[in-house]
């Protein structure tokens, strides 16, 4: 994204608001409510925004986190009367061949390929980065060939 100059001395704050769930950003751990989009009704989430648009805001609106709870408060009541919520998944069975040892691989795994996609993302990259973006990826390989196996 290239800067626009604007003559100001604020910068501009962008984000992208979407229904599809498939453009949302993967949360490792969501905090706070979450609801079923696929189940969202349109019509009345319009009703909804318009009978909250009618409830008062908080009485002193320079207290930024008064006038943030209430905007919480407020999104939250027009999303439950809109869509369902989704329920917390129960915890995953454990399987009777899964063990620590392999749990320790697979984190082995997924910890070398973060290594090395993250140094893929670098933009200036060292003299030698094609020798370690290749020992990088061998140790990849490596790793998930191990856990492979132990499968």
């Amino acid at each position: 994204m290239e800067a626009v100059e604007t003559l100001s001395d604020h910068r501009y704050i962008r984000f992208d608001v979407s229904t599809d769930p498939s453009s949302a950003p993967v949360r490792r751990a969501p905090s706070g409510p979450r609801w079923a989009l696929r189940q969202l009704d349109r019509e009345l989430l319009l009703e909804a925004s318009i009978v909250q648009s009618w409830v008062q805001a908080p009485v002193r609106p320079d207290d930024v986190n008064n006038e943030a709870d209430w905007f919480r408060e407020a999104m939250s009541s027009v999303c439950d009367s809109a869509m369902p919520r989704v329920r917390r998944s129960q915890a995953r069975r454990k399987v009777y061949w899964w063990s620590r040892e392999l749990a320790s691989l697979q984190a082995a795994c997924y910890a070398a390929r973060r290594r090395y996609t993250r140094y893929r993302q670098i933009r200036i990259r060292p003299v030698d980065a094609v020798a370690r973006e290749a020992e990088l990826y061998q140790g990849y390989r490596d790793a998930k060939t191990l856990s492979r196996a132990r499968f």
